[in-house]
């Protein structure tokens, strides 16, 4: 049997996972996560087209790296993806795919770590091992689909365009079933929207309710007892039974801890069947808002923190050589908070490393994760000048990352489009009012790809650090005005 060696093997490969792979090697520990789909990501791929995510672009970003996109406000799946790929490329990171571990064995050296891969199994042996993937999606009640039926029941859509011309529900209160419907209505398609409670703020937003009504679509609030049928969903409203006929039904139920894991933990010896109910049972503070409306925001917070084990021993010490991070340490859960599952990854790396535990923090781990802004300050205060300034900046033609479109800032193309316009193209890449300074307009002319922040830094003979900084805060504004993007350094390339 292979058998791969390493100091750190990295159950997992999102968001989480990458972060604690680009921490480790920051610190120089040898570190391989290991990813159960078929590529880096895999979570964020199957997530439907165009989705704009709640966190804002700062809460994705890894060790620093700053992530481009059009609105920072409203960072879209693929300005995600776009980033990631790039992050992955620079830090030269080790996410093996296929690779799913079904077995950890614990000793008083490392961890065995047994793995299924398409080429058959093979174990890592790892001085420490750190858990970031727990959730998957959570699927229909295997009784709720009626033998033969001709409808077709679909856990998620990558593209509305796959169900275009049919008959479509949409089974989901949550934020899934709201993201879902969202997309499919924006692209014209009508959708009947079953909820299995009361609708929430977001389904009242003014922009989802006049696609409501502009796609002749529909909510249904509480709807119990649904059923796939022959050819259509049945389910109880106001203690009536309703048949709805449809096509296709989107089960969008949002996300369950995988049992998968919870043994996997169990069975090693990291987690005691007392922390594994607690974590089954815990409420997440979106959930605490929607059973206590009137409660308040510190009640809510009190619920949220006080129904989960505190595994903050598991981040900062480990536990048979098997460290936590990721959702289920914090209240956002699976729905919210990639910052905090971000700051939890680096904190076991850091901690892994000899590093102290933060200041100000203390136990319980949830509470301790509920100050954002504190989290975020710790996870720029130990990046290098040099790490921001090797990256090349690019400027971008258009709305989209295709690489198509730079040409549209090219002689003699931009010529051409202000002689016959009066307005300089770049214009149109900007936010209203948020025209570019001759100094902004001066480096996207140097932004050609091939030259590093650093080595224009250094062509103007800036040798003051703080002249320096100001030059990268520069750059660093145009990257969210989706006018610019970034390269890898050179020689990650190789």
């Amino acid at each position: 049997m292979t058998t791969l060696t390493t100091k750190l093997c990295v159950i997992g490969g999102g968001p989480t996972a990458v972060a604690a792979l680009f921490e480790a090697r920051a610190r120089g520990i040898p570190a391989l996560a290991l990813e159960s789909g078929a590529t880096p990501l895999a979570s964020l791929h199957d997530h439907i087209e165009g989705l704009v995510y709640l966190s804002p672009a700062s809460h994705w970003e890894v060790g620093g790296l700053p992530l481009d996109c059009r609105d920072a406000l409203e960072c879209e799946r693929e300005d995600v993806l776009h980033y990631y790929a790039r992050v992955i490329q620079t830090g030269r990171l080790d996410i093996r795919c296929r690779h799913r571990c079904v077995g950890l064995r614990p000793d008083a050296d490392g961890v065995t770590v047994e793995v299924e891969t398409p080429e058959g199994r093979i174990e890592v042996r790892a001085e420490e091992v750190l858990v970031t993937a727990w959730y998957e999606r959570r699927p229909l009640p295997p009784d709720s689909v009626q033998p033969g039926s001709r409808v077709e029941v679909r856990e998620g859509l990558r593209s509305a365009a796959e169900v275009a011309g049919r008959r479509v529900a949409v089974l989901g209160g949550g934020i899934s079933g709201f993201e879902q419907a969202g997309a499919l209505m924006m692209a014209g398609q009508p959708v009947t929207l079953l909820m299995r409670g009361a609708p929430r703020g977001m389904h009242r937003l003014p922009h989802f309710a006049r696609l409501v009504e502009a796609t002749g679509s529909r909510l249904v609030p509480n709807a119990s007892a649904v059923r796939v049928t022959r050819d259509g969903v049945t389910y109880h409203e106001g203690g009536e039974a309703l048949h709805l006929p449809c096509d296709v039904l989107v089960a969008a139920c949002g996300a369950r801890l995988s049992p998968h894991v919870l043994e996997l933990l169990s069975r090693a010896g990291v987690l005691t069947g007392d922390e594994v109910r607690g974590l089954r049972e815990s409420v997440s503070l979106e959930e605490a808002k929607q059973a206590h409306p009137d409660w308040t925001a510190a009640e809510q917070e009190r619920l949220a923190v006080e129904s989960r084990p505190d595994l903050w021993p598991l981040v900062f010490e480990g536990r048979r050589r098997v460290r936590l991070a990721g959702g289920p340490l914090h209240v956002g859960a699976s729905n919210a908070g990639v910052m905090v599952s971000i700051a939890t990854a680096v904190f076991a790396v850091r901690a892994m490393a000899g590093a102290r535990v933060p200041p100000g923090m203390a136990p319980p781990l949830a509470r301790a994760l509920l100050n954002l802004e504190a989290l975020l300050q710790v996870l720029r205060e130990d990046v290098p000048p040099e790490r921001v300034e090797s990256l090349r900046p690019l400027a971008v033609g258009s709305w989209s990352r295709a690489w198509v479109h730079p040409h549209l800032l090219e002689r003699p193309t931009a010529q051409s489009v202000e002689r016959t316009t009066g307005l300089d193209p770049t214009r149109f890449l900007l936010p209203p009012g948020l025209g570019a300074s001759d100094m902004e307009r001066e480096l996207l002319g140097l932004a050609d790809g091939t030259t590093s922040i650093a080595e224009i830094a250094d062509a103007n003979e800036m040798t003051d650090p703080a002249e320096r900084a100001k030059l990268v805060a520069t750059f660093r504004n145009l990257w969210s005005r989706n006018v610019l993007t970034w390269l890898p350094p050179q020689d990650a390339e190789r």
